[in-house]
């Protein structure tokens, strides 16, 4: 624990010792979602950048434990410096007053003008100012030490959330504390495929245990004057489900691309299509499909005749999106249903036939809970707004 004093930002208080895993990291959005009488909703986003917030369980041997005390004690309600220890990546040996460090810079909050600091072990630390970020390495405006097998992590200006809590056992303990971030990320979107004007996702998520858990919801007004009839109405058009959408991201890539899937949804602000990945029709047709799909009849035409998007996923895993129309009951058990474009393919190549609609995420907070080795794991809860 200490003090240090920068040329950007002042006097700063800082905790340079590593964080326990599991880390949890927070991003919150804000969007404001107005529903209308029959289901339909608008969303505005409220913040540009989303809130971050990590976090930490500090462990404190028993020689750093009245620094530590001494340090929240102090600087409880100041500004930190807050070392970005699930952003850690080895830069090996840095040479004394080194004017660029070659390092990843794509995958790692690393930004000009801000804080970044080298760490080799206990007490073998520095913080360092960072000039310019270039394509695989950074140049530094203050002066640098001579480290051997070091780690570089971005460092983020912040605030301690609520309290600090420091169990202790009078020869080691830890610090629990969450740091709100003041230098909030940004990061560039990816634009995926579109599909009538929205973006469309074909990456299923991962079960829970052996099974997930989904939730259909309606509207339901209840007119109950406890005297005898109840009047019952449901205004909405549809029924929405909503799903548990669990990821297990491995590497600093994977985790870089979840989080500009992140951004890109903006909370609960931006919509996109997605199959449900059962198998929501079950194919009768024989030979080749080409423009028309014969379905066992499984109460489409009674219940959800208006689901019209589908998407059909070949055993090869290629996914092909289609609208259908014209349903005719062929006969008591089948259903036929013309293509708005020719399939042309096998049958026996059909592994599923899922039900696409028009998603986002039911939540504005998302937590990325970080396992240590560049594994993350989160459950995002998504639901369905149209078939």
């Amino acid at each position: 624990m200490a003090k240090i004093t920068t040329s950007l930002f002042g006097e700063l208080a800082i905790i340079p010792q590593p964080a326990e895993t599991p880390v949890r990291e927070t991003l919150e959005f804000l969007t404001d979602v107005m529903t209308s009488h029959n289901g339909s909703e608008e969303r505005i986003p409220l913040r540009s950048k989303p809130r971050q917030f990590f976090n930490y369980k500090i462990p404190t041997q028993a020689w750093a434990s009245a620094a530590a005390f001494n340090t929240l004690y102090g600087a409880v309600r100041q500004r930190w410096a807050v070392p970005i220890w699930t952003e850690a990546q080895y830069v090996g040996n840095v040479i004394q007053n080194a004017p660029t460090i070659a390092c990843n810079t794509s995958l790692y909050d690393l930004r000009p003008n801000s804080l970044a600091m080298l760490f080799a072990s206990c007490g073998e630390w520095q913080v360092i100012e960072i000039a310019s970020v270039e394509e695989n390495q950074i140049t530094l405006s203050s002066a640098v030490r001579s480290f051997v097998g070091s780690w570089l992590l971005p460092v983020r200006l912040g605030w301690i959330g609520g309290n600090a809590s420091k169990p202790t056992s009078g020869h080691n303990g830890r610090v629990e504390l969450t740091f709100e971030i003041d230098d909030n990320p940004s990061i560039l979107e990816s634009v995926p495929t579109q599909y009538e004007g929205s973006d469309i996702y074909y990456e299923p998520g991962l079960l829970s245990g052996g099974s997930l858990s989904r939730s259909i919801e309606k509207r339901l007004d209840v007119a109950d004057f406890a005297l005898g009839p109840v009047a019952r109405r449901s205004p909405w058009l549809n029924s929405r489900f909503a799903t548990p959408y669990r990821s297990l991201l491995e590497g600093p890539q994977e985790i870089r691309d979840f989080k500009r899937w992140l951004f890109r949804r903006a909370g609960k602000f931006r919509p996109f299509w997605q199959p449900t990945f059962e198998v929501n029709m079950r194919v009768k047709n024989t030979g080749v499909v080409a423009s028309t799909l014969v379905i066992e009849s499984d109460s489409y035409l009674a219940y959800v005749s208006n689901r019209t998007r589908i998407a059909i996923q070949t055993t090869a895993g290629a996914w092909h999106v289609r609208t259908v129309s014209n349903p005719v009951q062929i006969n008591a058990d089948s259903v036929q249903l013309t293509l708005s474009s020719a399939l042309n393919v096998a049958a026996s190549n059909i592994a599923r036939v899922s039900f696409l609609g028009l998603n986002r995420l039911d939540a504005d907070r998302i937590e990325l809970n970080w396992n240590g080795n560049n594994v993350v794991e989160t459950e995002i809860r998504i639901l369905e707004l149209n078939p």
